[in-house]
């Protein structure tokens, strides 16, 4: 069924202005986890393995296009496996103006209970938070905020679960591990987005996620980012068209912090 916005859309693309754009793109907010790191075998492992295929297939993820992992125990580990994120993060990555970071993931627990324990660790610190997960074939999102330490020194995410071992191995499946400031409302749905350089006729100090035009032909707008803030989200937008030369300015409706703005370059 046609939504509304897009029936807007092609009401304003019928006046056939110089360009539009209909700010429905899935920009929200800015990824801590490259797609890559999606794939938890980039991580530090303890206690598992990743990868194979798994003895029962489980349920379709919700991030279908991102990895699916297998987790296989290690028998012998003290039923504790742990991840320990790849990349180290700093202020470059996060925003101390935020004041938080949240990480969640979904997992399928198959046949046993499980406590999933999700933090960071720093040169000087680790926090960490427990979750109990009942037995389940179907999907469980787990998720965690924490306010940032004041040292963000080698700054990683873990991951830990925790069951009753036996003498056969366990086997989890785990997709979905977004990670992100000021985004808990949409980690559900979003792993999040990755913020690109702008295009050099564009003299502005910002790096920008690409807004497509409505329609065939049209300049590519941008949502401005800078210090891992996103100065708009599309949580809910209103139409965007104009009939002006340079650039363009539209105004985020709902974003959640003030002087949201979209820059769209002609």
């Amino acid at each position: 069924m046609t939504t509304p916005l897009n029936l807007y859309a092609t009401k304003v693309f019928s006046e056939q202005p110089t360009a539009l754009w209909a700010l429905d793109d899935t920009t929200d907010y800015v990824a801590l986890i490259s797609e890559a790191n999606q794939d938890l075998s980039t991580w530090s492992i303890s206690g598992a393995t990743v990868g194979g295929a798994f003895s029962e297939n489980p349920v379709p993820s919700p991030f279908r296009t991102l990895d699916t992992n297998r987790v296989l125990e290690t028998l012998g580990n003290g039923g504790t496996i742990t991840f320990t994120s790849p990349v180290a993060l700093d202020e470059t990555y996060l925003n101390t103006e935020l004041g938080s970071v949240a990480i969640g993931a979904y997992f399928i627990t198959y046949s046993r209970a499980v406590d999933i324990r999700i933090g960071y660790q720093t040169d000087s610190v680790e926090l960490i938070r427990e979750t109990s997960v009942p037995a389940t074939r179907d999907w469980a999102f787990v998720s965690q905020t924490f306010s940032l330490p004041d040292d963000l020194t080698n700054f990683r995410f873990i991951i830990e679960i925790s069951f009753q071992s036996t003498e056969i191995p366990y086997e989890l499946a785990i997709n979905g591990i977004n990670a992100g400031q000021w985004s808990e409302e949409f980690h559900l749905e979003s792993s999040g987005v990755y913020p690109q350089p702008l295009p050099s006729n564009i003299d502005i100090d910002s790096e920008g996620v690409e807004a497509l035009a409505y329609g065939l032909e049209g300049a590519s707008g941008y949502y401005l980012s800078r210090n891992n803030v996103l100065y708009a989200n599309t949580l809910a937008l209103f139409i965007s068209a104009c009939k002006l030369m340079g650039c363009f300015y539209g105004y985020s409706a709902a974003s959640a912090m003030s002087s949201r703005m979209v820059l769209i370059a002609q």
